[in-house]
């Protein structure tokens, strides 16, 4: 018998890996595919004329990334602490850089894909605009985990900034 007719049905089933992530009481999370690299807050460089969520322009491995505060994202409170870093990927790989402020990593976890669901389909307290699926509270530890769309956050970025430049 091969190794794939012993093993259970539930290690069988297919499953996403996702890096969640802590801003503020909620877990957020991003495709473990999409997260480039985990760094410290390095110094940002405030742009003029953008938006709130757009922090500035870091320098990351010698690359310009363009760095989002995910507590102004949520209308939550600036921390006391530092933070982390995540570079994200971008679909073209000529794209700017993007790279978000989290409060701390959680953990790599694998979820089972018929566990992930349409947000519209779950409306829960974790719905918004970078939302693309909710992996429901009876998969995770705790409450829903919303996985977050790296080209939906860099699109609101260019949406908002066109509008505040007009």
């Amino acid at each position: 018998m091969s190794e794939a007719e012993q093993a259970s049905p539930a290690e069988t089933r297919e499953v996403v890996e996702l890096v969640t992530v802590d801003v503020g009481p909620s877990r957020y999370a991003f495709e473990v595919g999409r997260v480039a690299q985990v760094t410290d807050v390095p110094n940002v460089t405030r742009l003029p004329r953008t938006v709130d969520l757009v922090k500035g322009l870091a320098s990351v491995g010698g690359e310009m990334v363009c760095v989002l505060d995910m507590r102004t994202a949520f209308d939550l409170p600036p921390s006391d602490e530092d933070g982390k870093l995540l570079v994200l990927k971008r679909e073209h790989e000529e794209a700017q850089r993007i790279g978000v402020v989290i409060d701390a990593i959680s953990d790599i976890e694998r979820f089972p894909v018929d566990a992930i669901e349409r947000p519209e389909e779950r409306p829960s307290a974790v719905a918004g605009p970078w939302v693309t699926a909710v992996v429901g509270a009876e998969t995770t530890a705790d409450d829903d985990v919303a996985v977050l769309g790296v080209e939906r956050l860099a699109a609101s970025i260019d949406i908002e900034q066109e509008t505040t430049t007009q």
